[in-house]
């Protein structure tokens, strides 16, 4: 938009509660006009994208961290075939915790 072009038009439209909810949900910005008019006009735009989750991002980058301490604890050579007790809890730990997003 130039500075020619002056938002002049208004355009009204009508939806539900239900969809206005989801409106607002689903905006990636704060201004649910300003998320219509880039979503409308901008065909490059995947009008279904999520924002991330916050709390899953958090507990991803735990799991990823829980995957680094074993493989780092391997590396060393702390952890060897004697250990494989510990390595398979410490996996089985990881799996219970990806189980807990996995359905959600």
């Amino acid at each position: 938009m130039t500075e020619t072009d002056k938002r002049e038009k208004i355009i009204k439209i009508r939806v539900s509660a239900t969809e206005l909810q989801q409106l607002e949900a689903n905006k990636t910005c704060k201004s649910l006009a300003k998320f219509m008019r880039e979503t409308a006009l901008n065909p490059n735009v995947d009008m279904f994208a999520k924002k991330a989750d916050a709390g899953l991002i958090r507990h991803l980058s735990a799991i990823g961290g829980n995957y680094n301490q074993i493989a780092r604890k391997l590396n060393k050579g702390e952890w060897g075939p004697s250990n494989n007790k510990e390595i398979l809890a410490a996996l089985k730990s990881i799996n219970d915790a990806m189980e807990e997003y996995r359905d959600r």
